[in-house]
C-alpha cells in the first residue's frame, strides 16, 4: 500500500525491474519485475523509507537512496533490499545520480558546504566534493543529474 506517490526508478542494465519507495515520512520499498507486463513484487523492505531521491545503478543489481534524516545515502541490493553500503555524506540527503559507469553523485542540502560528493564505481569514499555556491544556496531535492555520456554532472539549487 502507498501512503503518497512513490518514488520510481528503473535501470538499463536491468530493464525488466522497477523499484518504488516510500516518501513523504512513509516506509516502504518494493522492487517489481514488469517482464511480463505485469507488476511482480521480488522484494520488499519496510527498512528503507522517506526517500527523497533514488538511482538504480547501471548494472540494475542495486539502488542507492537519499533519505533526508540520515546523515548518509544507501545502497541496497535489489534482489532482496538489504543494505550493501552506506556513503558518509553529511546532513540531509536529497540527491543522487549514478552515471552509466557507475559513478556516484550524492547530493546534500547543507547551506553552501560541500553540496555533492562524487565516488568512484565500488567505493564509499568521495574523490570530488562540489560547493554550488557560498552561502546558504541549498541543492534542491532530486536537483543531481548525470549527462548521457558521463562527462558533465548538472545541479540545480535555490535561490
Amino acid at each position: 500500500m502507498w501512503y503518497g506517490k512513490p518514488r520510481l526508478a528503473s535501470s538499463p542494465g536491468a530493464p525488466d525491474r522497477l523499484v518504488a519507495a516510500q516518501s513523504q515520512g512513509a516506509l516502504g520499498m518494493r522492487v517489481y519485475d514488469v517482464g511480463s507486463g505485469m507488476l511482480h513484487e521480488t522484494a520488499h523492505s519496510e527498512a528503507v523509507g522517506d526517500v527523497e531521491d533514488m538511482a538504480v545503478t547501471p548494472d540494475g543489481r542495486s539502488v542507492i537512496t537519499a533519505n533526508g534524516g540520515n546523515y548518509y545515502h544507501q545502497r541496497w541490493r535489489l534482489s532482496d533490499l538489504t543494505e550493501e553500503t552506506q556513503y558518509d555524506t553529511g546532513p540531509y540527503p536529497n540527491s543522487v545520480a549514478v552515471d552509466s559507469h557507475g559513478t556516484v553523485a550524492a547530493g546534500i542540502v547543507a547551506g553552501g558546504e560541500w553540496d555533492v560528493r562524487i565516488y568512484r564505481p565500488g567505493e564509499t569514499a568521495a574523490y570530488r566534493t562540489v560547493a554550488l555556491s557560498p552561502g546558504y544556496a541549498d541543492l534542491l531535492d532530486r536537483g543531481v543529474a548525470w549527462a548521457p555520456d558521463g562527462n558533465r554532472l548538472f545541479t540545480t539549487r535555490f535561490p
